[in-house]
């Protein structure tokens, strides 16, 4: 199965974004997108929300991820697409878990930070917790917690983007990213036994899910 990459820079003009899922599905591609709103996040460096507020902070809201949900389910619909959504930050999550219901053809994952953590271990500043997605609310970790637990998230991801001397910066400055190749084994454990998920399952989330939505023959021993 070939697959469409997108990465982390939204497509804006929702014409060309149809286009290219026509083409996908034309061939029989899946398309990986990144549900973003350009213009809603724009500037933004932490999420809005009142630690974003109390640290004068340019927030970037979950609304800039839900209206992206919403235009990308639309031209599912009208395309047919198989498309994967990366890195869902918030409770946009139930949007997904609506959509599946509705039989769309669409896949999504979660990064391991935003199982665990939230926007008030940003704590005074520390660039280390500077991502993108933003790691936000309690409220948007739970409901991701939720997604996996009911099965609506398919995959946990590392997100690994180790840095440097890029987090030795000012908030703002830092370039987003965190380490997470290393303890994703550990810390989708440290989820299971916290959310008292079974073992076997939670690890289908960093294994066979993953292989599964890039219809691959692996991740199993």
């Amino acid at each position: 199965m070939y697959r469409l990459l997108q990465a982390d820079t939204p497509i804006v003009d929702t014409r060309t974004l149809l286009r290219a899922l026509q083409y996908a599905t034309t061939y029989g591609y899946a398309v990986w997108l990144r549900p973003q709103d350009s213009y809603m996040a724009s500037g933004g460096v932490a999420a809005s929300g009142a630690v974003t507020s109390r640290l004068g902070l340019s927030g970037v809201p979950v609304s800039a991820e839900t209206i992206a949900l919403y235009t990308i389910f639309e031209l599912v619909r009208v395309s047919g697409a198989r498309v994967h959504l990366s890195h869902l930050s918030s409770s946009g999550v139930a949007l997904v878990c609506q959509a599946k219901t509705e039989g769309l053809p669409v896949t999504c994952n979660v990064t391991i930070n935003h199982v665990h953590l939230t926007d008030m271990d940003i704590g005074y500043f520390n660039s280390q917790f500077r991502l993108d997605p933003p790691l936000r609310s309690q409220r948007d970790r739970d409901a991701i917690r939720a997604g996996l637990g009911d099965g609506t998230t398919d995959a946990i991801c590392p997100d690994h983007t180790p840095l440097d001397d890029e987090k030795l910066l000012p908030f703002t400055e830092a370039t987003p990213g965190a380490t997470g190749l290393e303890l994703l084994l550990s810390l989708t454990v440290k989820w299971a036994r916290e959310a008292g998920v079974p073992l076997a399952k939670a690890l289908t989330r960093i294994t066979t899910a993953p292989a599964g939505v890039l219809k691959l023959n692996a991740g199993r021993v």
